[in-house]
């Protein structure tokens, strides 16, 4: 039986249903169903079905629709709306292959989707500027929002944009040491060309446009020599450099050091190499950091296997600590923080301490807040169970009541010392020896904050973080604590005189 007809067939014994279908008028497709299977032995009476199937594509055509996309401008008052670009829908063609079981469709799954028109995305800005209390600070705070950046002069009322080019990715955002240019990093358009391009601007003129330096490729690495500007009002600078990759995490650290030496126009007066390229040690892929003494006179590097000093002479690693890898099981690698002490004698790090339990060293929990002086060699542990990314930050020389100098290091402490590098942290003030110390936001209770750059003030009246992708600024000697913005889009802050 097939097409609402039968067929009566006569066979010989032994014949199967496979006999029966060749003998009969009926023409059997490749996707039919035939009932029972065709190995069956043919018994008296039996009845053989054959069922339609038929399988073919479809193309049609569907409309994709456009996404709405919000830009927070703290330069619009809160609460109002700006459409910045209107959105139109997209055209896609999808095929479908479509199996139907005697006349009825079964089976309607997509194969293959093509775009044939891109989507525009509507773009509306939404204001967040917000009236806050008045705050003056000493010096200038540069930060990162909505990828273009802004600058506050001493003032929280003082705020206005510098770079509007809405593609800074605020892996290098850095005020020079006297206020007036401002070094950052912009992601390039096309990434099989590169990661980023580092620029810089003359925040004196108003009118001044970017300008490139020429550098690509930064990721770990890009500061101001303290030092800057020199006598011949050049201004140096060192960073750093990698390789864009395809696989994860996206590059291949170059592990290398150079100066560049420009003029406040920006023209390059001098190039200089201080570390070649190299392996970078264990975890080498990854990438080393490096961190300029404040007086100006040498560097510090952290990676995954050490932390020391660099020879300017003659670009050699003098390693100071040798540090046992903490083992991540993914695509990054973990670099010990570290900081320098005010005068540069005293290098703090974050060491990766030994295993409490029965796991190997590399997989140890344990960090402690160390130090090493160029006196009295390795100090501590200031602080037991820190944490991996406890961001360390002396604060200025002060002069205290006995005339001495003296500072104080503020750390990220972690809420839960022993979990995973997902732990949220609390922020720290303690003595330079690790004594007193005094938790200052957030407050008991609140959400962690999450690993970021803690900075103090130039005269160590203030310190400044980052906390739900918001800039607050933190009076330690009050206890006050105030947000200077509110879009929660800022990713990258500095702080300078």
């Amino acid at each position: 039986m097939a097409d609402g007809q039968s067929e009566v067939l006569l066979l010989p014994l032994g014949s199967t249903v496979s006999d029966a279908l060749k003998s009969s008028n009926f023409e059997v497709g490749e996707n039919d169903e035939v009932s029972p299977p065709r190995y069956t032995l043919i018994t008296s009476g039996m009845e053989i079905q054959i069922k339609r199937v038929v399988e073919y594509f479809e193309t049609v055509s569907a409309i994709l629709p456009f996404e709405r996309q919000i830009v927070k401008n703290e330069s619009i008052s809160e609460g109002e709306t700006r459409l910045i670009q209107a959105g139109k829908n997209g055209l896609e063609e999808i095929t479908y292959r479509i199996v139907e079981r005697e006349d009825s469709e079964q089976i309607r799954v997509p194969v293959q989707r093509s775009v044939v028109l891109q989507p525009i995305p509507e773009i509306l800005m939404i204001g967040a500027q917000r009236g806050y209390t008045p705050l003056t600070f000493p010096g200038k705070i540069a930060f990162v929002s909505a990828q273009n950046a802004w600058i506050i002069d001493g003032e929280t009322g003082f705020r206005k944009p510098v770079v509007s080019t809405g593609d800074l990715d605020g892996r290098v955002l850095e005020l020079s040491p006297d206020g007036n240019l401002l070094l950052f990093t912009r992601q390039t358009e096309d990434l099989k060309d590169g990661i980023n391009s580092l620029w810089l601007i003359d925040m004196r003129n108003p009118d001044a446009e970017p300008m490139d330096l020429g550098v690509e490729n930064i990721i770990h690495f890009a500061e101001w020599s303290p030092q800057s500007p020199s006598e011949r009002q050049t201004y140096t600078l060192a960073y750093s450099t990698v390789e864009p990759r395809p696989s994860a995490p996206g590059w291949q650290a170059n592990n290398d050091l150079q100066l560049l030496s420009i003029t406040e126009s920006g023209v390059i007066y001098e190039e200089e190499t201080l570390l070649e390229t190299n392996s970078g040690g264990q975890y080498g892929w990854w990438g080393t950091k490096f961190l300029w003494s404040p007086d100006g006179k040498k560097f510090a590097y952290s990676r995954a296997d050490s932390i020391g000093r660099i020879d300017l002479e003659d670009g050699v690693l003098f390693p100071l600590v040798e540090i046992t890898p903490y083992q991540t099981l993914s695509d990054w690698a973990w670099t010990p923080p570290i900081s320098w002490s005010p005068d540069s004698e005293i290098l703090y790090y974050v060491e990766h301490g030994e295993p409490i339990g029965l796991e190997n060293p590399e997989a140890s929990q344990v960090f402690n807040v160390m130090a090493f002086s160029s006196e009295n060699g390795t100090m501590g542990p200031l602080k037991r169970k820190s944490r991996m990314f406890s961001h360390l930050a002396p604060s200025p020389e002060l002069e205290v009541h006995t005339g001495e100098s003296a500072y104080s290091l503020a750390y990220l402490q972690s809420m839960q010392p022993l979990e995973s590098e997902a732990s949220g942290y609390r922020l720290i003030v303690m003595d330079r020896d690790g004594s007193n110390p005094l938790t200052l936001f957030p407050s008991e209770g609140e959400v962690g904050l999450e690993p970021g750059p803690i900075l103090w003030a130039p005269n160590g009246s203030r310190i400044a973080l980052l906390y739900r992708k918001n800039l607050w600024i933190i009076d330690p000697l009050n206890l006050i604590t105030q947000p200077l913005t509110s879009g929660g889009q800022t990713t990258a802050f500095d702080w300078s005189q």
